[in-house]
């Protein structure tokens, strides 16, 4: 289905209720909130714990656990962005979809942009967990306090923050985004 001249900036706007932004940001919002929660508890068990010397097999578990760790982020950032590409695009919204009217096609575009923003910001989500959990076991084993360098675990979450900050869902860059993946020839 050709959906030029059929979605117009005019009817996604209008489709684009404030109940839409908002709960855009609340799920956006509450992603990253998780792990800043998750991330303040490592920090506190890390400056509670105390010293512990780390055995080789451990030290040996958190570095292979990086690695994995380091993969899975660089997956998960390319997949996430490629499936939100997938989601919200012109493609996706023509297929299954007969002749309806404009107000209709708008309604399920703003649908799609949030199941958009899901699919991207739980991908990351979950590398950034991982790499909590990674800090976390690299705390309490002792790993953290004799090799500093995997606090790189820590990449993954601050990466979602700089992203959920930098994209942070109001109606301008949703209208924005709406436009280059619908508008833009």
């Amino acid at each position: 289905m050709e959906l030029r001249g059929t979605l117009s900036r005019t009817s996604f706007e209008a489709a684009l209720t404030p109940a839409h932004v908002l709960s855009a940001q609340i799920v956006q919002g509450a992603m990253m909130l998780g792990v800043v929660a998750f991330a303040t508890v490592v920090s506190f068990l890390y400056t509670q714990a105390p010293p512990v010397e780390p055995t080789g097999a451990e030290i040996d578990l958190v570095r292979l656990m990086t690695f994995g760790h380091l993969g899975l982020l660089a997956v998960n950032v390319g997949v996430s962005l490629f499936l939100a590409r997938r989601v919200f695009s012109p493609e996706a919204l023509g297929e299954g979809v007969g002749q309806i009217d404009a107000t209709t096609l708008a309604a399920k575009a703003v649908q799609q942009q949030r199941a958009a923003i899901i699919i991207r910001m739980a991908l990351l989500e979950g590398s950034a967990f991982f790499g909590l959990v990674i800090c976390l076991l690299a705390t309490t084993n002792g790993v953290l306090g004799s090799a500093p360098e995997y606090w790189i675990n820590l990449l993954s979450p601050f990466l979602i923050i700089g992203f959920g900050i930098a994209t942070f869902p109001t109606k301008e860059r949703l209208v924005s985004w709406f436009e280059e993946r619908f508008l833009a020839s």
